[in-house]
């Protein structure tokens, strides 16, 4: 497990996630008008956080060291969050025109 910086994120990241968890999951957002996702746009901010967190923690190559998380793992995790934010961004585009991608789905 990382030391320092990064371990302190990784803490931070998975108590955004379980508040994020169960704020969607309480009556609040709709008490005070705020936060409220229709049940595909919580799977995507939940996958998100699940690859964020995956990649961080668990190294991707067998070689990689264990006492801090390499930079390939970082690009990795970008990478996989940008992957679903263009799924959550784009979601009534890609839902009116199921196989049929354009350039930017490819």
């Amino acid at each position: 497990m990382p030391a320092g910086a990064p371990a302190i994120f990784i803490l931070w990241t998975c108590l955004a996630w379980a508040f994020f968890q169960l704020w969607v999951a309480s009556p609040f957002p709709f008490v005070v008008g705020f936060g409220i996702f229709n049940d595909t746009e919580v799977r995507f901010i939940h996958l998100s956080f699940a690859l964020l967190l995956g990649y961080l923690s668990f190294p991707a190559f067998r070689a990689s060291p264990r006492t801090f998380i390499p930079a390939i793992d970082w690009l990795l995790a970008i990478v996989a969050m940008g992957c679903v934010a263009y799924l959550f961004i784009f979601y009534e585009a890609l839902s009116s025109r199921p196989g049929n991608p354009i350039t930017a789905d490819i």
